[in-house]
């Protein structure tokens, strides 16, 4: 986002840049054809931190009857609300730090430069192609409730962030062992977490999390600016 700067340097107790799959090195957006693909695409980590920074001042935006109904469904204050919509905006594309959207763009795969992505990759299923919405889902719920979050508002989270493409994902899908297939393991769970990391910093994010139950009305709001 203009005017901020991410620290991609290794800090004690987080993998070096050069370990496999490292969050830095993950594409969001390809380089275009006759472009360097090193240098001319767009790494998923300030990808997400670029799309945390936006939802804040739309937020602000809002009437104050439409954020008070937000905090008191979430049971937040409106600046905890705040962090925790930019926060969920930065999410929305952590299923593009997957085996199975990276080998999209092979220059891609090339600049991750792991050995352990070939088994990854050998072992996704043909049984169903998920979106990276979907794997976003499925990787946020977990982490939402790691948190403190209770298991059914952290999947309405997950969905509505997941669905950001316009289609809300179900509870089943969160279920569905092929796509859950597709995150590619241990290797890749370090990384997302990461990921995830660094727009929760960026935004401020405390230790205060969202109570559901969410009403339909807020998880159509949130996967608006997701």
């Amino acid at each position: 986002a203009p005017g901020r700067r991410v620290d991609t340097r290794p800090q004690r107790g987080h993998p070096r840049m050069t370990d496999p799959v490292h969050t830095p090195r993950a594409w969001a957006k390809s380089a275009r054809q006759g472009e360097d693909p090193a240098h001319a695409y767009h790494p998923l980590l300030l990808h997400m931190v670029d799309t945390a920074a936006v939802p804040g001042p739309l937020w602000r935006t809002l009437g104050p009857r439409v954020r008070g109904l937000v905090e008191v469904e979430w049971g937040l204050r409106d600046t905890d609300v705040s962090a925790w919509v930019e926060f969920l905006a930065g999410a929305h594309d952590l299923g593009k730090a997957s085996p199975f959207f990276q080998q999209h763009w092979r220059p891609g795969l090339d600049l991750l430069g792991s050995d352990l992505l070939v088994p990854a990759l050998s072992g996704l299923s043909r049984t169903h192609v998920p979106t990276h919405g979907e794997i976003t889902a499925c990787a946020l719920a977990p982490w939402l409730t790691a948190r403190g979050s209770d298991r059914r508002t952290a999947r309405a989270l997950a969905r509505a962030v997941g669905g950001h493409h316009g289609s809300l994902l179900s509870n089943a899908m969160l279920e569905r062992a092929d796509v859950l297939a597709e995150h590619g393991g241990k290797p890749w769970q370090g990384p997302r977490e990461e990921h995830l990391e660094a727009p929760a910093a960026l935004v401020g994010l405390g230790s205060s999390i969202p109570r559901g139950p969410l009403t339909p009305t807020s998880v159509a709001l949130l996967a608006g600016p997701a």
